[in-house]
């Protein structure tokens, strides 16, 4: 659900660590494209580190997403630049 039109001229690696189910992913955003990697990749712009059901229940509009960045995130690269590379996705999360 990326929107290819707020990202055309971004480069962006974000890594996802979800402790409770011992995955890892990236996601890189480059030029418009998003390419998922089911492990994590160097060098990352923001790594987040969360328990996989807040990360589902949050995409799933379940949970606020600003509360639960807020409480249930270990952002490495800042809570504001998480947000930002999140609304380039749709449905945009509100800021």
């Amino acid at each position: 659900n990326l929107d290819p039109g707020k990202c055309a001229d971004l480069e962006k690696t974000v890594g996802f660590i979800f402790p409770d189910t011992q995955e890892h992913y990236s996601v890189i955003v480059r030029r418009g494209v998003a390419e998922i990697r089911p492990a994590l990749v160097s060098p990352r712009d923001i790594t987040v580190s969360m328990p996989s059901l807040a990360w589902k229940q949050m995409l799933a509009r379940e949970r606020n997403p600003l509360a639960t960045i807020a409480t249930e995130c270990d952002i490495e690269g800042g809570k504001v630049a998480f947000l930002k590379f999140m609304a380039m996705f749709a449905p945009e999360f509100e800021q």
